[in-house]
């Protein structure tokens, strides 16, 4: 614990003030009245100075993380400063714009045959697998195996019976042909 004896010369006398908690030794300092209000003058000065740096620190946090989070290119960095120097300065599409324009089928681009090297092929409507199939299993138009092969036999005896047709006359085994005169 301090005691503090402040004189006061107008009236020369002594005021003892403690300070602390209560202890067996003692610290005496003698001030004078003048030197003790000048220090608690300064103790005030002190204590607005401390509240001003506060304040001025806190609005210094502020400053530095508004700047911090700040987007607008507060330094005006160039493309060039941070090695994009060689990058197009175009708009970029969004991601649905992106997933639009790719899964677009109406040639958004307008590319022709020629450009994918199908120039020699025609323009023909291709039959759906649908169309194919009915095609392929229709009977009226197409034949099946069985019935090639017995077309293949009538005609081979047709080819047959015509190549006998085809021969001259002769007579016929046991038949003898009058003589002609």
């Amino acid at each position: 614990m301090a005691v503090l004896k402040i004189h006061d010369d107008e009236t020369d006398s002594w005021i003892m003030v403690r300070t602390g908690a209560v202890s067996d030794e003692e610290e005496t300092i003698h001030l004078d009245i003048d030197d003790f209000i000048k220090m608690i003058n300064d103790i005030a000065t002190l204590s607005s100075s401390l509240t001003s740096l506060k304040t001025q620190s806190d609005n210094n946090k502020i400053t530095i993380t508004n700047h911090a989070e700040s987007k607008d290119n507060p330094h005006a960095t160039t493309k060039a400063q941070v090695g994009l120097a060689n990058v197009d300065n175009v708009q970029q599409a969004s991601k649905s714009e992106f997933e639009a324009h790719t899964g677009s089928t109406n040639n958004p681009h307008g590319v022709t045959k020629s450009q994918v090297g199908l120039s020699n092929v025609d323009n023909t409507k291709q039959a759906t697998k649908i169309d194919f199939d009915n095609h392929i299993s229709n009977t009226d138009i197409h034949w099946t195996k069985e019935q090639r092969d017995e077309l293949v036999a009538k005609l081979a005896n047709l080819e047959a019976r015509l190549a006998v047709l085809e021969q001259p006359d002769q007579p016929e085994s046991g038949d003898t042909a009058p003589p002609t005169t």
